[in-house]
């Protein structure tokens, strides 16, 4: 029995119960003489005293009940709707890597799209873009912030952001980039469009050498350490992966933007419910991420690094590690990737269920990922960082996301309504009612008039300025 029915079943039998009770002590002569005629007086009082007691007893029981529902949280019972931050009920989640490879080939069937596309930004360099299903997991850390730091290192208090943990709901498909964004493609752009960054128009960027500091005539040209055109771009602002993005949307004919943090999350578990994309030691991931190793620990005995060796010093080429069950390479590690959302340190305990977009208001953007300076203390699925939106360093990057088609609407409930994720009938038609970042993502379909006016507009300026 779920809380909304106990509550009316014990606030009626309770009222109804007490009124019974003292209309019964009321008129107990007029009803002895009434109901029991044949019985003595005494009789007829033994049985209206009986009656009375079973009647307050059930009332009792039922202000007790109404009580209790009052007072006590909603249970996470099988037929009750969970709360956007209850995940336990989250059906058909977790899963291994051979379901996620499944779900992620089944939806493009359903859809009549590839798995994999490629995004031409001239006629030498593609992007590449790897199809990620709808659906739904549960977002956070299932550790609280001390026993991360004990686990992991860092700081206790930098954690308190990845909690409560809270189920979150994908909507729809969405392409997201399976490397982050290289030095060669960002290079396409500004050949392009001209564009400086805000490293090149401050004249610096930061590193970290003890402490948070300029470099000046750091810039994406001039990283600080050994790159080639395959490594991943660093040293560029959420306003420079914006614009990529804008002059990309404009190049492909697609709306492209930074993921969400939800979506990044839930791109990078691809059905893990690990603290790693590997699992939960850090010990095992070999192979899988260029971040602070062995090497980086001899050199700092005090950092709280990775007990591998990954064999890079800094950035390493994009994709030069495993992928994980999407196809997406370097999820954890290798540079720091901006998300759309502005952060907040407690949004998590009021976030939405469906398709999460972040807080209205702030002004720090979130980063994701960790990067390959830093430990498994931030290079973890749940892991969350910010920093200023013209904020740049040598461990930060990004990559693109850009919208698939429809497969849902409405977040799933625990009676099995996410079945239809898996096995659809029907695809829902998208909702003009629908944020504008999340529009249709194909080729000149489904586009919104604002995004065309504000991509001929994007065209006007990158235009003028080459």
């Amino acid at each position: 029995m779920d809380h909304e029915t106990l509550r009316i079943l014990g606030q009626t039998t309770g009222v109804a119960g007490v009124a019974l009770g003292v209309f019964l002590l009321l008129y107990r002569d007029l009803l002895r003489a009434k109901i029991f005629p044949n019985l003595t007086k005494r009789q007829g009082f033994l049985a209206i005293l009986l009656f009375l007691v079973l009647v307050w007893s059930v009332a009792i029981a039922g202000i007790v009940a109404w009580f209790w529902v009052t007072t006590h949280p909603q249970s996470a019972h099988h037929g009750v709707e969970p709360q956007p931050n209850d995940p336990r009920f989250v059906k058909h989640w977790p899963f291994d890597v051979q379901e996620a490879k499944t779900r992620q080939h089944n939806a493009a069937r359903r859809l009549g799209v590839p798995v994999s596309r490629d995004l031409t930004l001239d006629n030498n360099v593609r992007m590449a873009f790897m199809l990620i299903p709808a659906g739904q997991f549960v977002m956070g850390s299932d550790l609280d912030a001390m026993e991360l730091e004990r686990r992991f290192g860092g700081v206790g208090e930098d954690f308190e952001s990845e909690r409560p943990r809270h189920r979150v709901f994908i909507s729809r498909t969405f392409y997201i980039g399976a490397t982050e964004v290289t030095r060669e493609q960002f290079a396409v752009f500004v050949r392009a469009t001209g564009y400086k960054t805000d490293a090149e128009k401050d004249g610096f960027a930061i590193i970290w050498d003890g402490k948070w500091s300029k470099r000046q005539g750091a810039s994406w040209k001039a990283s600080g350490f050994e790159q080639t055109d395959a490594h991943p771009v660093v040293n560029v602002s959420w306003n420079d992966a914006t614009a990529f993005c804008e002059w990309l949307s404009i190049r492909v004919g697609v709306y492209c933007r930074l993921p969400s943090e939800a979506e990044w999350e839930y791109a990078c578990r691809a059905g893990q419910d690990a603290s790693f994309v590997w699992g939960n030691s850090p010990d095992d991931g070999a192979g899988w991420c260029n971040a602070s190793d062995a090497t980086a620990s001899r050199a700092n005995p005090t950092w709280k690094s990775f007990s591998w060796d990954d064999g890079y010093l800094y950035t390493a080429p994009a994709g030069s590690f495993l992928p994980n069950g999407w196809g997406l390479y370097d999820m954890l590690g290798n540079v720091g990737e901006w998300c759309c959302d502005i952060y907040s340190l407690n949004y998590y305990a009021n976030a939405n269920v469906t398709d999460p977009h972040g807080p209205v208001n702030g002004y720090r953007r979130v980063i994701r990922g960790g990067n390959w300076y830093r430990g498994p203390s931030l290079c973890r699925s749940s892991a969350r960082n910010s920093r200023a939106p013209a904020g740049r360093s040598y461990m930060t990057g990004f990559r693109v996301a850009f919208n698939g088609r429809y497969e849902a609407q409405s977040p799933p409930g625990p009676h099995g309504e996410e079945d239809n994720l898996l096995n659809p009938t029907k695809k829902p038609q998208p909702s003009a009612s629908n944020n504008d970042l999340y529009r249709d993502g194909e080729p000149n379909q489904g586009m919104h008039p604002g995004h065309r006016s504000r991509m001929s507009a994007m065209a006007s300026h990158f235009a003028a300025s080459g």
